[in-house]
């Protein structure tokens, strides 16, 4: 029976309880400037996320056959992968150009880099994952995958607002 809830895409609601309870708790911790710092990152991350792939990973599910979903699979690994190395190559672009005063910003700006090209390349490979799984009928492991991911994004935004400091960096390594 848990199965079949699974299936019907229970995953993804027990995934959204998970943060819906710890939220209070969540928000308690951390400050309203590390709030908006971790959205700009994160918006920015989404963004790029969503065309690391160049969207084909939608064409997993529709392919002819395993060989051609399997191509289109490891392409978008790959293609996420250098998206991220683009993106982090970019800061080192924008540094010698002098465009932002980067003085200024130089330690923050180059971490918040490595969190987007990191997000941008997870949100790439996340999605062919999910896809891939999508083909194969396996939503159980899609289910799973989304608790996992919630379950494991609290713990660490929590552990590293307790036992570290509650900086944009425990928000953003959670997520």
């Amino acid at each position: 029976m848990l199965k079949n809830f699974l299936h019907a895409g229970f995953g993804g609601f027990v995934s959204q309880l998970i943060v819906f309870l710890t939220l209070p708790l969540i928000t308690r911790l951390y400050a309203p400037v590390t709030y908006a710092t971790w959205a700009i990152v994160m918006a920015t991350a989404g963004i790029l996320g969503a065309i690391a792939c160049f969207r084909y990973e939608l064409a997993i599910v529709t392919a002819n056959d395993d060989n051609d979903a399997s191509s289109i699979f490891w392409a978008c690994i790959v293609s996420s992968l250098l998206f991220g190395v683009l993106i982090l190559g970019s800061y080192f672009i924008i540094g010698q150009q002098h465009f932002f005063n980067i003085e200024k910003i130089t330690v923050n700006a180059f971490h918040h880099f490595i969190f987007i090209s990191l997000v941008t390349t997870f949100t790439g490979v996340a999605a062919a994952l999910q896809y891939w799984h999508t083909r194969h009928k396996s939503f159980l492991h899609n289910s799973i995958a989304l608790i996992v991911s919630s379950f494991a994004t609290v713990i660490i935004q929590l552990l590293w607002a307790y036992k570290i400091a509650p900086s944009s960096y425990g928000l953003l390594l959670g997520s």
